[in-house]
């Protein structure tokens, strides 16, 4: 018998960081890019971060100027470059092609704790075996289940002198092994389909991986291709021709009902420059006519990620709630009737007024392996600050398991709207157990 409590994931990776709102971010804000400037030529490269609301329409921080530069930059001698962002350990990184335009074998690291003010970590190795004339493009971050995040970066051993990715560039993956991030660990090669290809991009949905990137090997050069695996570093199989063609800094994220949104920028002497996007459908297939985004600096070849802990529950109660009888909006109150606390209601992202159809906490059977596992989908705010989310795992609705192990994480997915589609499951398999209980609860920090 499998059963859903909807009161009530993962104490240790789901943790809402706390972090106090950054005075230079305006409120409403879901998304942070890193990227360099656009013009008519190569661009201004420097490190310059906006933010946005709903991915489409951009705010420059700093007043549009850049947040940080390399000491001693200057055209093509210590630029910042194809600038990707994350965040974690109470920190936003930055990694970036660096020096002369990844001339070498390294990549750049900065990191921020307010996205204004940035230190250089350092040049992070990407040495590999035979390497005679190196060339490092266009690292990626990803966050997997179970929380560990990976950088995915372009690298050729030869052809570097002269900014040829052919026919020798292919994706690596490098993973930082100290919390500080100053070591990291030995590329380790992507195996995806082609052997040529630069601009990989990845996220997770449940158990399956997804990405994206550019095969130079293609008879269109620079074609966009989506691939899945079951695994991280191998298994990778095409499953659409996205086309493309010539353009950069690749960013494909999930609509919340369903699709995906591709966003993307046309490259050097674009007018006008900056991003575009183009929505397809869940086949990936059937993208609509191309539109831009609109910016107060034009951005090239960025990445993009979910803002952290920019709210809290007394913003959201007064947004939300404020019209309500003083008791209803309290944080565990129910003023909707939905079986939802208006806390958890905050902390997945949902209307307390107005009983949700969608996006609220679903139960579900998860198949890993050739095992199936009761399992739980819901949506996470990662805006919200002041909370953290916990699964607990039962047999008897009596003694709840919310020790590390007890449910496992399999992803948490991005949505064009600033959320997180979050995907776990029981540890333990339905064959093993004749009754099993999960719960979703949202607790106050």
């Amino acid at each position: 018998m499998l059963r859903f409590l909807g009161q009530t994931l993962l104490v240790a990776l789901l943790a809402m960081h706390c972090a106090a709102q950054s005075p230079v971010v305006p409120a409403g804000s879901r998304f942070v890019m890193s990227h360099f400037m656009g013009n008519n030529g190569g661009g201004d490269e420097r490190l310059y971060i906006s933010v946005s609301a709903d991915g489409l329409h951009w705010t420059a921080l700093n007043n549009g100027n850049p947040v940080w530069q390399p000491d001693g930059w200057a055209g093509f001698v210590n630029v910042v470059r194809d600038p990707a962002i994350i965040y974690e350990n109470g920190q936003y990184w930055v990694a970036y092609t660096s020096g002369n335009y990844g001339k070498h074998a390294s990549f750049g690291l900065v990191k921020s704790a307010d996205l204004l003010h940035w230190s250089f970590v350092g040049e992070i190795s990407t040495a590999i075996a035979g390497a005679t004339d190196p060339l490092t493009w266009n690292p990626t971050f990803f966050r997997d289940g179970d929380g560990a995040v990976h950088l995915f970066i372009s690298i050729s051993p030869i052809n570097g002198t002269t900014y040829n990715p052919q026919p020798a560039m292919r994706s690596y993956e490098l993973h930082p092994l100290a919390a500080d991030w100053s070591q990291w660990s030995v590329p380790a090669l992507v195996m995806l389909p082609s052997t040529n290809t630069n601009e990989f991009w990845a996220w997770k949905e449940g158990d399956t991986y997804h990405g994206i990137y550019i095969d130079y090997s293609q008879p269109y050069l620079g074609n966009w291709f989506h691939v899945t695996s079951s695994g991280l570093l191998s298994g990778w199989a095409i499953s659409q021709r996205l086309g493309f063609t010539t353009h950069e800094g690749g960013m494909l994220i999930k609509k919340p009902a369903g699709g995906y949104r591709l966003f993307f920028e046309p490259g050097n002497g674009a007018s006008p420059p900056g991003y575009r996007y183009a929505d397809c459908e869940n086949s990936f297939s059937g993208f609509t006519p191309t539109q831009t985004v609109t910016s107060e600096v034009p951005m090239r070849n960025g990445k993009m990620t979910a803002l952290v802990a920019t709210t809290s529950y007394s913003s959201w109660q007064t947004e939300k709630l404020n019209s309500l009888p003083q008791f209803d909006q309290i944080p565990g109150a129910d003023p909707d009737r939905d079986g939802l606390a208006n806390l958890l209601e905050y902390a997945c992202d949902q209307n307390p007024t107005t009983r949700d159809t969608t996006g609220t906490p679903q139960c579900t059977v998860i198949t890993s392996g050739s095992a199936q596992y009761l399992g739980m989908s819901f949506r996470r705010l990662p805006q919200a600050a002041g909370l953290m989310l916990a699964l607990e795992a039962s047999s008897d609705l009596a003694t709840w398991d919310a020790s590390a192990g007890a449910v496992v994480s399999c992803s948490m997915t991005l949505l064009t709207d600033g959320a997180e589609w979050v995907q776990a499951r029981d540890a333990i398999a339905v064959e093993a157990a004749p009754r099993r209980f999960l719960r979703l609860r949202a607790l106050a920090r």
